[in-house]
């Protein structure tokens, strides 16, 4: 069997998507939950300082910081990158 690596939100969405199947929730519902985790995040131009993968828009915004990187889970201000 072939590795695949996912970042931490892709793990989290797909154990919730475990979970649902599991316990019968509807595909539609599913569905929806896929669409807004890929509608969620804006990727940047701007790369990981610490992975070198590419950054996300922080869409929380009790979170004071602008970027996000999906992959070491670790968030930037624009001085750090």
């Amino acid at each position: 069997m072939e590795k695949v690596e996912i970042n931490l939100e892709e793990y989290k969405l797909l154990y919730r998507i475990k979970l649902w199947s599991e316990n019968n929730i509807s595909k539609k519902e599913i569905d929806n939950t896929i669409k807004e985790y890929n509608n969620k995040y804006e990727k940047t131009n701007k790369d990981c300082p610490k992975c070198n993968s590419k950054l996300y828009n922080e869409t929380i915004k009790v979170i004071d910081y602008p970027y996000v990187c999906l992959d070491c889970d670790e968030n930037f201000y624009n001085i750090e990158i």
